[in-house]
This record gives structure tokens, C-alpha cells and sequence, in this order.
């Protein structure tokens, strides 16, 4: 009887130990795959994405002429680039955002009927 829960309690940190995702070092000029917080599937203003202790908020605010983007980041940036598509098949080129310092970025973007 005392076996088992001594095996079930090795067994759960060994198949952790072997199957877990390591994470990576980032690298320049690359992409990396981001959770998606439940935030960003609704209108609420605001998406956050995570990838270990890599954190994004974008939030956005809109006016009668545009809408502003703005991304707060947990890590120094250096340079960032945003762009809008419908479908992976309509890809627009990436525009700079502004920095306002090395975690805050923000761009204007026409108001043509986009929600986020």
C-alpha cells in the first residue's frame, strides 16, 4: 500500500522531467509562439500573450480619425513592428512602432472599422 503513491508521485515527476518543453533562449530576427490570454478573444480593449517570463499587453484606445496601439512589454525592446491582416493570405508589410521607452510602444492606425 505504501508503493503505489511512492510510484504515482515518481512517475508524475519523471514524466514531467522528459516531456516538458525547455525553454529557449531568444534570439535576434525570430519568432516565437505566444499563449493567448483569454482577454483577447473578446472587445475588451486589451490582449495579453506569455511565453515563460516574456509578457505583452496590448491595449488600445480609438478616436473619430484613428486608433491607438499600445504595447507594454515585461523585457527591453529594441525594435518592434506591427501589422493588421484579415487572413494569412491579405499580409500587409510591418510598420515600426514608437518607442516611448524600451518596454512601451505605441502606433496610429487609420480608424476603418477595425475592432480590438
Amino acid at each position: 500500500m505504501i508503493i503505489a503513491p511512492i510510484l504515482a508521485v515518481l512517475s508524475w515527476f519523471a514524466v514531467d522531467y522528459f516531456v516538458k518543453e525547455v525553454p529557449q533562449n531568444i534570439q535576434n530576427n525570430s519568432s516565437y509562439k505566444m499563449l493567448v490570454k483569454s482577454n483577447c478573444r473578446w472587445k475588451s480593449g486589451s490582449c495579453n500573450l506569455e511565453n515563460n517570463d516574456v509578457k505583452f499587453k496590448f491595449s488600445t484606445t480609438k478616436n473619430t480619425y484613428n486608433q491607438t496601439i499600445l504595447l507594454n512589454s515585461s523585457i527591453d525592446l529594441d525594435d518592434v513592428k506591427f501589422a493588421i491582416t484579415a487572413n494569412k493570405k491579405n499580409l500587409t508589410t510591418p510598420t515600426p512602432m514608437l518607442r516611448q521607452n524600451n518596454k512601451t510602444w505605441v502606433i496610429n492606425i487609420p480608424n476603418n472599422g477595425n475592432n480590438f
